[in-house]
This record gives structure tokens, C-alpha cells and sequence, in this order.
């Protein structure tokens, strides 16, 4: 940003033809405006000057030497208290990182497996490349887009939904486009008695950057089942296949390239932290496993670095609520009720894992201790012999009553 001269500086531009076309103030005036332009100017540069060398000559001498914050005197330890604060769950970076490693090659085999399916072989990074390539996953124009998202969500989405959840809130939702170039969608909360609906804003700007086979996934968490509901997005893609809304080979391989790139974070977090990976070794690894690329890819990579940790919550906290609900199935058997299981996740907000932990816990145990439920037309034997259910009561009193009619 630093020039020699002042009118020549960025910030100079406003006062030359703008401050001309300005047929309100007088040359004289114009003169002694950009003459104190030039003095704010100059004395702003000198400033950026000062900063450059304090940069240079004091602050980076004392920043760590390398990129991870294993890198600091005792930041081992301060890493693992990043990884409790973030996922709020006893997980060393060994775990984490082998999690990661684990789910990676999972998810990885089954897309491996779809792209053959479909006819392509090669890495992940060339069959999302041949997708990308077919005009036939791209719509034209903003609207399209918007639209296409409102098909998805209201008559695809919401009419499975009381397959996996009861007591739904019905809160309005409304899809509307992005008014800048940010992210490719983004959720915003409405007010809890509905007056204000949620919004989901979609980026609608480059509909030529934006494959339609990924919108399921991206419906399916920032929406419903997901933000809209609830902070648990990543489990909300999954639930997608359960209500059967993955209708596409294609559309399958759009969630699990989200859910890949989730697993991806454990791997490069933990490496760039704790196990002294380099800046280049991290963006490689997601590279070979996700679509993104190399500028995506070098901005995610300066995320995790400056924010240890944080990446590794999504993918975690979907582990989690799978583990829990595996956990609730096993114990609980016949008594289980997928409905049941998510209210309780639902009803009580967001919290921290180990909270959830033992909210579930408890639910199972009172789940447990409930009486079985006696089928309507079931005889339920006492002290005093077998006591007939109040349906064969009604039925000896019509009886009665017909036959009083018949006898008269």
C-alpha cells in the first residue's frame, strides 16, 4: 500500500475526478481539500511505515517458530485444552487424529465405490472433476437456484420428517438469495414464537460454481433437520439417508463429500498441532480427499491454524450422538424409539457432549424402569382370577342389549 507519493496512494483516488465531478464546491475549495488529503495521507503512510518495522524487527522475532501451537513452550498441554474446550469430551490428539484417519478411509471407500457405479475411475479429486464438468449439475441463474432450494426443503425434506421426529415446532422457514458473495448458504435464527421465520440465505451469485448435487446435503443442514432444529448439522446430513431424500448416485456423493472434508479436519488439526505437520503436507492430505481446491483448501488450512481445535467439533459431536444413540438402541431393544431419542437431544438445547452424555444416560434408565405397556385385548391375570379388559365388558353389554330387544 505504500507509495512514494501521496497521490498516488489508494485512498487518494476519491479526491481526484470524484472530487471534480462535485459541482457544489468551488476550485479554491477543491485545491485546500486535496492539500489536506494529501498531509492525512502522508502522516497515514508513515504510520503503516512504523507498524512495518515493528512487525518485522520486534513482533515476528517473537512469534512461535512453527505453524502449530505445539510449537510453544508447553503447547502440548495448551493444544489439549483447546480439543477439551472444543469438544467438551476427554479426547487426546492421538484419538482425535486416528478417529479422523479412520472415518477418511471409511467415507473415502464408499465414494470410491459410487464413482465405479457411475462409471469413473481415478482419485476422488478426478470424479468430482468429471462431475464438474457436466453442465447438467449446474443451473443459470440466482432464482433457479433459490427455487431449486425451496423444491428440496418443502417438498422433499419436511414431508419425511415425521418418520425421525415427533413434537415438531413448525416454526416458518423461508429461503431467500445472499445480498453479498459469502459462503454458498447460511442459516439465521428466527424468533421462538415464529413472528420471525428463520431464513436460509443461499449464495445464488455464481450458480456456475455451485453443483446441484451438493444442495441436498447443504439443505439438509443448514435447515431441517439441522440448524433450523438444532446445532447438530453434521448428524443432520447423515439423517438424510434414513428419510430416503438421497435420490442420486450423485446426490450421495455430494453429502459424503461434506462429511469427508469434516473427517479431513481431525486428520490436518491434529497434524498441524500436534504431530508437526507443515502448511503444505496439510493442504496435500485434504486435497487427495476432497473437491476443493488449492485456494479453498489454503484458506481452510489458515483457519485451523490460527483457531486449534475448533475444526474438530463437528465431526466429534456427530461421532458422539451416533455413539449414544447406538448405545440407547443396544440397551433399550424393543423399547427404543427413534422419535423418543431425538426429542430428548432436541428438547433440552444445545450443550456441551459430556452433558448430553448423561442426559441420554438418564433417559435410558428411565426408559427402563417404565412398566410395559398391556395391549388393549390382553387379559392381565390378578389374585382373583383373569379380569377381562374393558372391551369385552362393552361387548357382553351389547350383547345384552340386543338380545333384551330380540327377546321383546
Amino acid at each position: 500500500m505504500i507509495t512514494e507519493d501521496s497521490e498516488n496512494f489508494v485512498l487518494y483516488k476519491p479526491f481526484t475526478e470524484d472530487l471534480d465531478q462535485i459541482s457544489t464546491i468551488n476550485h479554491e475549495e477543491k485545491e485546500n481539500i486535496r492539500e489536506k488529503a494529501k498531509l492525512a495521507i502522508t502522516d497515514y503512510m508513515r504510520s503503516l511505515n512504523e507498524m512495518e518495522v515493528f512487525i518485522n524487527e520486534t513482533y515476528l522475532k517473537h512469534t512461535r517458530p512453527g505453524l502449530g501451537v505445539g510449537s510453544w513452550d508447553r503447547g502440548m498441554d495448551y493444544y489439549k485444552a483447546c480439543l477439551k474446550w472444543h469438544t467438551s469430551l476427554q479426547l487426546s490428539p492421538e484419538e482425535v487424529h486416528r478417529k479422523g484417519l479412520e472415518e477418511v478411509s471409511r467415507i473415502s471407500t464408499q465414494m470410491k465405490a459410487i464413482f465405479r457405479k457411475m462409471g469413473m475411475n481415478g482419485s476422488i479429486k478426478d470424479g468430482f472433476n468429471q462431475l464438474k464438468n457436466d453442465s447438467s449439475y449446474f443451473l443459470k441463474t440466482e432464482d433457479e437456484v433459490v427455487s431449486t432450494f425451496e423444491d428440496i426443503i418443502q417438498r422433499q425434506i419436511e414431508p419425511k420428517l415425521n418418520t425421525l421426529f415427533k413434537d415438531n415446532p413448525n416454526l416458518p422457514l423461508v429461503v431467500e438469495p445472499m445480498p453479498y458473495n459469502g459462503p454458498l448458504g447460511m442459516y439465521l435464527t428466527g424468533s421462538p414464537d415464529g413472528t420471525k421465520p428463520g431464513t436460509f440465505q443461499v449464495n445464488g451469485l455464481h450458480p456456475l460454481e455451485m453443483p446441484t448435487f451438493g444442495f441436498m446435503a447443504l439443505a439438509l443442514h443448514e435447515t431441517v433437520p439441522g440448524h433450523h432444529l438444532q446445532g447438530w448439522a453434521l448428524y443432520a446430513e447423515y439423517l438424510g439417508e434414513e428419510m430416503g431424500v438421497y435420490k442420486t448416485d450423485a446426490q450421495m456423493l455430494g453429502r459424503y463429500s461434506e462429511e469427508i472434508f469434516r473427517a479431513c479436519r481431525l486428520v490436518v488439526d491434529t497434524g498441524l498441532h500436534y504431530m508437526g505437520w507443515s502448511r503444505k503436507q496439510a493442504i496435500e492430505y485434504m486435497s487427495n480427499y476432497t473437491a476443493s481446491g488449492e485456494n479453498e483448501l489454503s484458506n481452510e488450512i489458515n483457519r485451523y491454524i490460527t483457531w486449534p481445535g475448533q475444526a474438530c467439533a463437528y465431526k466429534i459431536g456427530e461421532l458422539k450422538i451416533k455413539e449414544l444413540r447406538k448405545k440407547a438402541e443396544e440397551e433399550l431393544g424393543n423399547l427404543f424409539d427413534i422419535k423418543d431419542f431425538h426429542s430428548v437431544v432436541l428438547k433440552n438445547g444445545p450443550m456441551p457432549l459430556n452433558i448430553l452424555e448423561t442426559v441420554i444416560d438418564s433417559w435410558i434408565e428411565e426408559v427402563k424402569r417404565k412398566p410395559p405397556t398391556t395391549p388393549p385385548n390382553r387379559k392381565t391375570n390378578t389374585n382373583t382370577g383373569c379380569v377381562p379388559s374393558p372391551n369385552v365388558y362393552m361387548q357382553s353389554l351389547l350383547l345384552f342389549v340386543i338380545l333384551h330387544f330380540v327377546k321383546n
